[in-house]
């Protein structure tokens, strides 16, 4: 029995150094783990930082197009409403009796026979 005894405690003893040596790789391979996941979950931290920084600032400068895109529309409307104002000048210009009428206005230009006096502007304080 002694045999068998000293070969059973070799087992064991085999057995338990065998599971010690695992236990150690188990320990490392999940330390091992434990900072993959960490450096993957600071990594992925700092992507969704990053790109939810560069969505905000190009909202940002989205919303800041925008109201100067309506700027520019407002402007373009006035531009229009003055340039349909300034062909309907060229049209009347285009006609001699209000040229004339200009000319008799502005520059005291008269029409034989016709005298020019010039009134001062009414006060409205009285």
């Amino acid at each position: 029995m002694s045999r068998a005894r000293r070969r059973l405690q070799e087992t064991t003893s085999r057995y338990m150094q065998e599971r010690e040596v695992y236990d150690k790789i188990q320990k490392r391979r999940q330390r091992g783990l434990y900072r993959r996941l960490a450096v993957y979950g600071m990594l992925t931290f700092i992507l969704a930082g990053t790109f939810f920084s560069i969505f905000f600032s190009q909202n940002k400068l989205l919303n800041e197009k925008l109201e100067e895109k309506e700027a520019v529309e407002q402007e373009l409307k006035k531009v229009n409403a003055e340039q349909i104002d300034l062909r309907e000048e060229i049209k009347k210009l285009n006609d001699y009796e209000y040229v004339g009428e200009i000319a008799r206005r502005d520059f005291f230009f008269s029409k034989k026979g016709e005298t020019i006096f010039k009134l001062p502007p009414e006060s409205e304080t009285n």
